[in-house]
């Protein structure tokens, strides 16, 4: 169980790599993004418009779905929907990039997102 919720964290900040596995678990979405491959769980894709559309995409073709996006940023897309919900109170995505990241990165994500 305790190895179960780790997955499960590690995956939800992209951080887990299940291409060496034999198979992937029925919760995990895998995304391209412009030659990079990042996996999160399903309820966090789902969360973020970019990758819901490329999850009812990749469904449809039944291959991985690949978005034009910089996968630096789409990472942080992924880590910041993976927060639990109390966690983003008040809080939204530019100023919490902004804590996080520089200004270059917070104006990249503004055009590239925006």
């Amino acid at each position: 169980e305790v190895r179960e919720k780790m997955l499960k964290a590690a995956l939800g900040l992209g951080l887990a790599d299940f291409s060496k596995c034999r198979y992937e678990p029925d919760d995990v979405f895998t995304v391209n993004a412009r030659g990079q491959i990042i996996q999160t769980v399903n309820q966090t894709a789902l969360r973020i418009p970019l990758l819901r559309a490329a999850m009812m995409i990749g469904q449809k073709m039944r291959e991985t779905a690949f978005v034009d996006r910089d996968p630096q940023l789409l990472k942080r897309v992924v880590e910041y929907h993976s927060c639990a919900a109390d966690e983003l109170q008040d809080v939204s995505l530019i100023n919490w990039l902004a804590k996080t990241c520089s200004q270059g990165y917070v104006s990249q994500f503004c055009d590239e997102f925006g």
